[in-house]
């Protein structure tokens, strides 16, 4: 086979893109060549497919994404670099100049038809298919990061699986049984939990970037939502004094209804005081509500804010100027509007979760709009209604039906799988989030394949609804509960050894049942895989970009 050559293929396809004037900016992903040109009528599609190395083109409203494959991508990347110098030194024409040149030539209708064929096609996709374009670019280029921390989160979980055991003292709690499993199962998570933290920072960069705002200020930005960094945004505004929580210097009667503190989860517990999540009184106020929702809502509002005090900055200090007060400003917009909104959308799913998982429909519903939780980022602030549930029933039967939302999400992926090229991205993508989706760990999964693709989305919800209908008809009917053993767990095949039950026909039983249980919650998944699976292929994928 011929050694591929990234320099003449960077080099042609420049030449196809419209030229050196015609291109804006480039970036590359795992797999492919972004770039963005001014003029999509000056893209020769056709002979960008046929040069050599290149695998496939797919086109967008002003973007041409060229797949090369993987690591060519990064020389071609390389190389595109190498001559943008010379590509932006001889951007001289003007705009002027190019309307006299177009004045010069006369064009016949058929040709003036046949442009304007050309641009409208380019633009003939939605707005919204546009906005999930560059949500898709969002989110791309982290995929190799959810996989590699979530394989290594797995192999942490399989230690978990098999080196711990119910606390008899305490049922809401299991205990180690060796430790050097437990010292390797710290170590196979540490890359996840600083990938999980990071990548809060980054999704804030990318989304100011790839709507056209500054990348540092979007990630300082969604740093307010990391919960790690806490104790450094928390603090200066929040204070706890004898009469109560003051936020400001400004008195909080209730903190849990307030504007002003109902984003901030409740955190540790006060000394010798009762441990009722609703008896707000004993607790501190710790992180912000909104994760990446959070984020990317304040990281979208730091573009119209820094290009308004750009505006009204005179150049001479702009620097010394500008810089705080758009600081100042995102404090501003971040705690006094998208703590609060991330606040409010928090309560609600919890009412939701904490009040319909006792019937079908209820648990159909939770179920359904779990993978809503997880992009919102509140999911993990249920652990007090696991809590609740633990300690008065013996078992987490919401966890499990939860789960099913990662369950219809392997389905969904496995009907995509199929009908993909064997060389495609998506595919390469599906290959590498597979296995971990399996063992319950869905982050690749929903940021890599399904929520950059709508209808994939809306697939994977309506299979997670089917499979929690089907777990919650066996404990409404057939008075078949299963759950996990504990507050808080694994899902997937990794949690099938913690999962136990509680039937209604042995009421002498607190809990029990484990093989009968375990059994029950593998027929969940399966319904959930099936869900997905054909609930994808009854939609279809007109639309969805399967590159």
């Amino acid at each position: 086979m011929a050694k591929k050559d990234a320099k003449k293929t960077a080099s042609d396809l420049i030449k196809l893109l419209g030229g050196e004037s015609n291109i804006i900016s480039y970036t590359n992903c795992m797999t492919r060549l972004r770039v963005k040109v001014k003029s999509t009528s000056k893209v020769n599609i056709d002979e960008i497919k046929k040069t050599q190395n290149v695998i496939n083109v797919i086109q967008t409203e002003d973007q041409v994404q060229i797949i090369l494959g993987t690591g060519f991508v990064q020389k071609v990347a390389l190389e595109v670099g190498k001559q943008f110098p010379k590509i932006n030194a001889s951007k001289k024409v003007s705009e002027s100049s190019n309307t006299n040149d177009n004045k010069k030539t006369t064009q016949s209708l058929a040709e003036v038809a046949a442009a304007n064929k050309a641009e409208q096609k380019s633009k003939n996709t939605s707005s919204f298919q546009q906005l999930m374009s560059k949500f898709a670019n969002i989110f791309t280029p982290l995929i190799f990061g959810f996989i590699g921390a979530g394989i290594l989160a797995g192999v942490g979980g399989i230690l978990q699986t098999i080196f711990t055991e119910l606390d008899p003292g305490n049922k809401a709690k299991t205990i180690w049984t060796n430790e050097i499993a437990e010292s390797w199962f710290q170590v196979m998570n540490v890359m996840l939990n600083m990938w999980k933290e990071a990548f809060v920072v980054i999704v804030g960069w990318r989304t100011a970037e790839i709507f056209g705002g500054s990348g540092v200020v979007g990630g300082i930005a969604a740093t307010m939502f990391v919960p790690s960094f806490a104790h450094l945004y928390t603090a200066p505004f929040i204070s706890r004094g004898a009469d109560g929580f003051q936020f400001l210097g400004i008195n909080i009667n209730d903190p849990l209804t307030n504007w002003l503190t109902i984003g901030f989860r409740p955190g540790a517990v006060l000394a010798d005081k009762s441990t009722s999540i609703t008896d707000i009184d004993h607790y501190t106020l710790s992180y912000a509500s909104g994760g990446i929702f959070g984020a990317m809502f304040l990281s979208l509002l730091s573009i119209p804010v820094l290009n308004n005090i750009k505006k009204i900055t005179p150049d001479i200090v702009y620097m010394p100027m500008a810089a705080p007060l758009t600081f100042l400003a995102l404090i501003f917009f971040g705690y006094f509007l998208v703590v609060p909104i991330s606040g409010i959308i928090f309560n609600v799913v919890s009412f939701l979760f904490t009040n319909l998982s006792s019937s079908a429909i209820g648990s159909s519903v939770l179920a359904g709009i779990f993978l809503l939780a997880v992009v919102f980022g509140v999911h993990q602030g249920f652990v007090p209604v696991y809590m609740v549930l633990v300690e008065n029933t013996g078992l987490n039967s919401l966890y499990v039906i939860l789960a099913m939302g990662g369950a219809a999400q392997v389905g969904v992926a496995i009907s995509l799988y199929l009908k993909t090229e064997k060389d495609s991205t998506l595919r390469n993508q599906i290959k590498g989030a597979i296995i971990p989706g399996f063992l319950g760990i869905g982050e690749p999964l929903i940021y890599g394949v399904t929520l950059p693709r709508p209808k994939t989305f809306v697939a994977s919800m309506l299979g997670a609804a089917v499979a929690g209908f089907y777990l919650g008809a066996l404990s409404q009917f057939a008075g078949l509960t299963i759950g996990l053993n504990t507050v808080f767990g694994p899902s997937g095949l990794l949690g099938l050894p913690m999962i136990t039950g509680h039937w209604n026909s042995d009421p002498e039983m607190y809990v029990g049942h484990i093989g009968e249980a375990m059994g029950l919650y593998l027929s969940g998944l399966f319904v959930g895989y099936l869900s997905g699976f054909g609930f994808m292929q009854l939609i279809g994928t007109k639309g969805v970009d399967l590159s």
